[in-house]
Protein backbone atom coordinates (compact mmCIF):
# COMPACT_ATOMS: atom_id res chain seq x y z
CA UNK A 1 0.00 0.00 0.00
CA UNK A 2 1.39 3.29 -1.18
CA UNK A 3 1.66 5.62 1.92
CA UNK A 4 -1.05 8.65 1.76
CA UNK A 5 -0.02 11.70 0.91
CA UNK A 6 0.72 14.98 3.16
CA UNK A 7 -1.62 17.78 2.18
CA UNK A 8 -0.68 21.44 2.81
CA UNK A 9 -2.88 24.30 3.27
CA UNK A 10 -2.75 25.10 -0.78
CA UNK A 11 -3.38 21.33 -1.20
CA UNK A 12 -6.98 21.02 0.89
CA UNK A 13 -7.97 24.75 -0.66
CA UNK A 14 -7.70 23.53 -3.75
CA UNK A 15 -9.57 20.82 -3.19
CA UNK A 16 -12.94 22.71 -2.09
CA UNK A 17 -15.19 22.94 -4.66
CA UNK A 18 -17.95 25.74 -5.46
CA UNK A 19 -20.87 23.43 -3.81
CA UNK A 20 -19.03 22.72 -1.23
CA UNK A 21 -18.35 26.83 -0.43
CA UNK A 22 -21.24 27.34 -0.85
CA UNK A 23 -22.37 24.67 1.63
CA UNK A 24 -20.18 26.84 4.07
CA UNK A 25 -21.38 30.16 3.20
CA UNK A 26 -19.25 30.85 0.19
CA UNK A 27 -20.28 31.85 -3.13
CA UNK A 28 -17.67 30.08 -4.64
CA UNK A 29 -14.51 28.40 -3.98
CA UNK A 30 -12.57 31.14 -5.07
CA UNK A 31 -14.17 33.77 -3.07
CA UNK A 32 -13.04 31.21 0.11
CA UNK A 33 -9.70 30.49 -1.22
CA UNK A 34 -9.25 34.57 -1.68
CA UNK A 35 -10.11 34.75 2.45
CA UNK A 36 -8.04 32.16 2.85
CA UNK A 37 -4.93 34.41 1.33
CA UNK A 38 -6.10 37.95 3.64
CA UNK A 39 -5.53 35.81 6.41
CA UNK A 40 -1.71 34.78 4.85
CA UNK A 41 -1.48 38.26 4.17
CA UNK A 42 -2.19 39.20 7.55
CA UNK A 43 0.00 36.54 9.55
CA UNK A 44 2.80 38.62 7.31
CA UNK A 45 2.16 41.40 7.80
CA UNK A 46 2.15 40.91 11.97
CA UNK A 47 6.15 38.99 11.04
CA UNK A 48 7.28 41.76 8.33
CA UNK A 49 5.33 44.99 8.74
CA UNK A 50 5.75 45.57 5.01
CA UNK A 51 4.23 48.09 3.79
CA UNK A 52 3.88 45.83 0.51
CA UNK A 53 2.04 43.34 2.45
CA UNK A 54 -0.33 46.47 3.06
CA UNK A 55 -0.91 47.16 -0.38
CA UNK A 56 -1.89 43.51 -1.61
CA UNK A 57 -4.07 43.13 1.12
CA UNK A 58 -5.90 45.98 0.15
CA UNK A 59 -5.94 44.69 -3.12
CA UNK A 60 -7.01 42.00 -2.16
CA UNK A 61 -9.67 43.07 0.18
CA UNK A 62 -11.73 45.44 -2.36
CA UNK A 63 -11.30 42.30 -5.27
CA UNK A 64 -13.70 40.58 -2.22
CA UNK A 65 -16.03 43.51 -2.20
CA UNK A 66 -16.64 43.75 -5.04
CA UNK A 67 -17.64 40.35 -5.71
CA UNK A 68 -20.11 41.02 -2.87
CA UNK A 69 -18.50 39.70 -0.20
CA UNK A 70 -19.31 40.61 3.36
CA UNK A 71 -16.09 41.85 5.36
CA UNK A 72 -18.05 41.61 8.33
CA UNK A 73 -17.26 37.90 8.46
CA UNK A 74 -13.08 38.38 8.80
CA UNK A 75 -11.99 37.56 12.39
CA UNK A 76 -8.57 39.34 13.92
CA UNK A 77 -6.09 36.95 12.63
CA UNK A 78 -7.99 37.54 8.73
CA UNK A 79 -7.61 41.08 9.73
CA UNK A 80 -4.61 44.10 9.63
CA UNK A 81 -4.67 46.48 12.61
CA UNK A 82 -7.65 49.32 12.65
CA UNK A 83 -5.38 51.92 11.35
CA UNK A 84 -4.46 49.66 8.04
CA UNK A 85 -7.89 48.38 7.28
CA UNK A 86 -9.59 49.50 4.47
CA UNK A 87 -11.64 52.35 5.04
CA UNK A 88 -14.16 53.03 2.03
CA UNK A 89 -12.22 56.10 0.93
CA UNK A 90 -9.27 53.47 0.50
CA UNK A 91 -11.82 51.48 -1.48
CA UNK A 92 -12.66 53.95 -3.90
CA UNK A 93 -8.82 55.43 -4.21
CA UNK A 94 -7.82 51.46 -5.20
CA UNK A 95 -10.85 51.17 -7.35
CA UNK A 96 -9.02 54.22 -9.68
Amino acid sequence: MAPLKKMNDDDILNAITDEMAREEGYPDAATLRMEHRLGQLAGKWRRTQQDSVVETYHKLFVELVERGWNPDQLTAQQSLPRDLMPTARKIKQTRR
